[in-house]
């Protein structure tokens, strides 16, 4: 039974591998083990060394990336450095450490200094899914001066390559007020039906696809889509937008006199600059009622979806990990 779900599906469109326990880094330069600590709730994947607590640190690597657009790194870098000083009352201060073509590195610390303060370097580089982050951090802020050069060229040296490993969707059943089975599952799709019915003999059904993204805006998928069903079946497809975004459409079609199903609604997200998800709500009743449209309409307006990331770093200094590459 599924009241409220959160949905998980692991994707096989790219390969996935899935850091282990043993999860860790080792930089030559830098000659020590750095322990996998957790991410963070917007996804930084953070490191401490071995020696110290998680929760009491002194140092920390943080990767992570956000799927932008084609943002110039100096025009990044001034944003974010003037919003963080907007915020905080003007007390960083920041200078870029090295630029190229691909990527960026600035240090920034507190000025003053005070009890807690941190000193750091961050790379920011340009890649296909958006720009990534590879952050070195110390509250040691008195050694920063000596050790400073060598984690420029330890973030000058590596990168990581960015993994897509799941997509979460969150769904509210409750909303429908009937008990949902999930019937059917694979890597990349699963439909979900009353309690009772099965996939050959159904009334209602509830699916969610995984697919790659080929460059389309949300309303390009969208024409495309009544565009095939048309070409499909013949039939003029009768269509509504209910809701539009920079990264989401919902919309409602009927058509008649084709057999099942009658009536839909659906609701694409993007997922990232390769991949996108689809929730369908599909009803063979040839008439539904207006309250049951307003629900399912409610339904796809609630309903998230995101996508996980792991991060594998390049280079010379090699994650010491075993993989283990995952099903759903």
């Amino acid at each position: 039974m599924y009241r409220y779900i959160v949905l998980v599906i692991m994707l096989l469109i790219t390969p996935y591998y899935s850091f282990a326990n043993n999860d860790t880094l080792y930089f030559e330069e830098d000659g020590r083990i750095w322990l996998y600590a957790g991410v963070t709730k917007i996804g930084e994947k953070t490191y401490v060394p071995e020696n110290q607590d998680p929760e009491n640190w002194g140092e920390a690597i943080i990767l992570h990336h956000i799927n932008a657009g084609n943002i110039p790194l100096e025009v990044y870098y001034e944003s974010f450095m003037g919003i963080l000083n907007e915020k905080s009352g003007n007390i960083f201060q920041s200078k870029i450490v090295d630029q190229q073509d691909d990527y960026l590195i600035f240090e920034w610390w507190i000025d003053p200094i005070e009890k807690g303060a941190q000193h750091g370097l961050i790379k920011v580089s340009k890649t296909p899914l958006g720009l990534q982050f590879f952050r070195y951090t110390t509250k040691n802020v008195e050694e920063m001066d000596a050790t400073k050069e060598i984690w420029a060229n330890i973030l000058r040296d590596h990168d990581f390559s960015v993994v897509p490993k799941k997509v979460n969707v969150d769904v509210d059943f409750s909303l429908d007020g009937r008990d949902w089975d999930l019937a059917e599952s694979s890597s990349t799709n699963q439909e979900f039906l009353l309690k009772g019915q099965n996939l050959d003999q159904w009334t209602e059904k509830f699916s969610i696809d995984v697919f790659p993204l080929r460059g389309e805006s949300p309303f390009a998928f969208y024409y495309k889509m009544i565009q095939d069903l048309e070409d499909q079946t013949g039939k003029n497809v009768e269509t509504k937008v209910l809701q539009s975004g920079m990264d989401h459409i919902i919309f409602e079609w009927k058509i008649d006199d084709v057999g099942d199903p009658q009536w839909s609604y659906y609701k694409m997200t993007v997922l990232d600059s390769k991949l996108a998800s689809g929730m369908k709500y599909s009803s063979k009743f040839e008439e539904t009622d207006e309250h049951a449209k307003d629900v399912w309409e409610e339904i796809m307006r609630k309903a998230r979806a995101s996508i996980s990331y792991d991060y594998l770093l390049e280079g010379d200094a090699k994650n010491t990990v075993s993989y283990e590459q995952q099903k759903f």
